[in-house]
């Protein structure tokens, strides 16, 4: 009788849970980096940009230089672990994404926070998961019951939030800040599907051509280096570059292609509540009790969105 051939099975299958797990923990690592990171961003852009009445850095240019040096970095740090740069096709498609994540999403964001306090902007940000849901829609994503009642509680938190913002300001900036969470939604419903450089080539080769085109965007539009401006607006800027940039966007980028989108989107309604309470703390807004009942709502969103129900295993027997 011939002898039974050994059977892997087992090691394989060991070895594609510690694939998922590694994952898994890669996963929350980023999702939990992007929640606290960029939660401080709004307050930080204010800080950064200044306010009609008071001094600050150019919102476009100083996103340029932002991007264009933390891209610059990451490429770097890419090219020495072995990234190929990226190719002309690749080029060309990253384009169309920095366009939208850096010149409509935090562009715009920094050019409605001269009139906005920050708390504000974080809320109607916050819109952006429902628009990613509804956008994802268009291009065949199924969005379960589960994630849709999540969203449906989220954007209530949302609307509770801003039922007490001042919405007298320059309508202009609200139009700027209305586009900026569906710009940034339909960035990435598109990053999910088309073909980008391997690894952290990717983020860097978006931030590299979104701080170009929002510096060539900030000359072209008259912009000015103050010849004096406050040193909390240049570390602001140091902060958005490393922590905001280099640190947050890879890893969102990460979860855009590791994660279901709603839960990459996730972080939209942390932030707005977190932000908010930042923004109180440091005198940028204003805290009042609807502020503490909109950030359970807000969180019990993200619980019931981003958990799921284990499922079961096959039996093998």
């Amino acid at each position: 009788m011939r002898a039974a051939k050994p059977c892997y099975c087992g090691a394989i299958l060991t070895s594609q849970q510690r694939d998922a797990a590694t994952r898994g923990r890669m996963v929350a690592l980023s999702l939990a980096t992007v929640y606290v990171v960029w939660s401080t961003t709004y307050l930080a852009v204010r800080y950064a940009v200044g306010s009609r009445s008071a001094a600050g850095l150019p919102p476009m240019s100083v996103g340029g230089l932002r991007y264009l040096s933390a891209g610059l970095v990451l490429a770097a740090f890419a090219r020495l672990r072995g990234a190929p740069l990226p190719s002309r096709a690749q080029w060309m498609r990253t384009l169309p994404l920095s366009v939208l994540f850096f010149v409509m999403g935090n562009g715009f964001v920094a050019l409605a926070e001269r009139d906005l306090d920050s708390g504000v902007a974080a809320l109607v940000c916050g819109t952006m998961p429902l628009w990613g849901a509804v956008l994802g829609l268009a291009f065949g994503d199924a969005v379960r019951v589960r994630e849709w009642v999540g969203l449906a509680v989220g954007f209530a938190g949302m609307v509770a939030l801003g039922s007490g913002a001042d919405l007298r300001a320059s309508p202009a900036s609200w139009a700027l800040l209305g586009v900026a969470p569906i710009a940034w939604a339909m960035g990435s419903v598109l990053a999910r599907r088309l073909a980008l450089p391997a690894g952290l080539m990717a983020p860097a080769a978006q931030m590299i051509a979104g701080g170009a085109l929002m510096l060539a965007l900030g000359a072209a539009t008259g912009e000015r280096w103050p010849a004096h401006a406050p040193a909390s607006a240049w570390w602001a800027v140091g902060y958005l570059a490393l922590m905001g940039s280099l640190a947050a966007f890879s890893a969102y980028v990460y979860l855009l292609r590791n994660a279901r989108a709603p839960v990459a989107m996730s972080y939209a309604y942390v932030n707005p509540a977190a932000a908010v309470l930042l923004a109180a703390a440091m005198g940028d807004a204003q805290l009042r009790v609807r502020t503490l009942a909109a950030t359970v709502l807000v969180v019990v969103g993200v619980v019931v969105m981003v958990t799921r129900k284990p499922t079961p295993a096959k039996s093998t027997a």
